[in-house]
This record gives C-alpha cells, structure tokens and sequence, in this order.
C-alpha cells in the first residue's frame, strides 16, 4: 500500500500499490475519498524517485549505525558482566584472607 496525501483537503490515505504503479505510468487521475482528482506528472516521478533513493540511503545508514551501536553496548556488557566477577572474586579472596 502506498500512503497518499490529497492536495486540496490534506487527507491521508492509501492505495494499492498495483494502482499507484499503473497512475505512475499512465498519468491518470486517482481520487482521494472525498473525491478529489489526484494525478502523478512526469516532472515529479523523478524527484519522487530521488526522494526514495536519499531515503533508503538514509535509512540503510542509521540502520548499519543502529548495528554499530549495538554491538558495543553487547561488548561492553560483556566487559561489564566480567568486571563484576573479578571484583567478587577479589572480595571472596579478601574476606577469606582477613577470617585467618
């Protein structure tokens, strides 16, 4: 389904994605539900088709940095959970010298 919003009343809606293909090919009319002409021109298909290429790249980045930062937070969860058995280990080894 692609996610429209109409031009003359801001209404969002949706269309199937065959339909949304087929009006992007033939530049016919669609209507919004309240019945208001909406058409694709030839002039917009390309900024449309950049928008969606920035977009995707957009969204490839924050999603290998969403990797990226997951991945140190796992490491440092890690270093933090072997952190905290050194330190119980040294207690025990400190509170087993101070009984003797």
């Amino acid at each position: 389904m692609k996610h429209e919003t109409c031009c003359v009343c801001d209404m969002q809606f949706s269309i199937p994605d065959n339909v949304y293909k087929a009006r992007l090919d033939d530049g016919k009319s669609f209507y919004c539900p309240n019945g208001h002409a909406q058409y694709y021109t030839k002039a917009i298909i390309p900024g449309l088709q950049k928008r969606i290429r920035d977009l995707t790249a957009s969204l490839n980045a924050k999603e290998s940095n969403r990797f990226h930062w997951k991945t140190k937070a796992e490491q440092l969860a890690r270093r933090l959970s072997a952190t905290k058995g050194v330190v119980t280990k040294l207690r025990k080894q400190y509170l087993k010298k101070g009984k003797k």
